[in-house]
Order: C-alpha cells, then sequence, then structure tokens
C-alpha cells in the first residue's frame, strides 16, 4: 500500500455555483418525517411513579385552553389545539413559528 500526502487549497464557503437541490420540492415531496405533538409534561417523585396504578391520572403542566407544541426533530415548528379527525385525535395548527 502506498500513501501519500495530499494539500487541500481553502474554499470560500457560500460561494457561487448551482444549490444541490435547486429548490426543487419534486426531488423530496415525499420523504416521510416525523412529527410529535407535545400535550405537557409532568415532574414525579419516584416514589410517587411507583405508586401509578390503572386510573391514576399525572397532572400536566400545561392548562387545558393552552396551545399544544408540534415538533419536528425535537424543534417546535408550530403549535395548535386538538380537535378530533374522524376517530383520531388531530391538531389544527394556530401558529408557525419562525
Amino acid at each position: 500500500m502506498s500513501i501519500e500526502s495530499i494539500e487541500l487549497s481553502e474554499l470560500e464557503v457560500g460561494a457561487g455555483g448551482k444549490s444541490l437541490l435547486g429548490y426543487n420540492l419534486e426531488l423530496i415531496k415525499d420523504v416521510k418525517v416525523k412529527i410529535q405533538v407535545m400535550l405537557g409534561e409532568a415532574e414525579i417523585p419516584v416514589q410517587e411513579l411507583f405508586g401509578l396504578a390503572q386510573d391514576s391520572v399525572v397532572k400536566l403542566n400545561r392548562e387545558i385552553t393552552a396551545p399544544v407544541d408540534i415538533l419536528l426533530n425535537g424543534k417546535v415548528i408550530a403549535r395548535g389545539k386538538l380537535v378530533a379527525a374522524d376517530d383520531n385525535f388531530g391538531v389544527q395548527i394556530t401558529q408557525i413559528e419562525e
């Protein structure tokens, strides 16, 4: 095996050239992403955790009227309110994060 050193020239980042996707959403429109809806959180002592049983209620840190968070890769991208969508829960988007 032959090993040789190479020298790399410094490139200017963002200098001209054509964009990889060229803003052509057709190339990625069928890629699936997973979004999550966060209703709220609860922090409880371990002793209380072990005491949880069927029919127990865990109070979340969010009021009933507060919007739920819609997350993509753990980052809030929008907020909305829970709705019924046929026989499932759904989220009606009320605010898009910038």
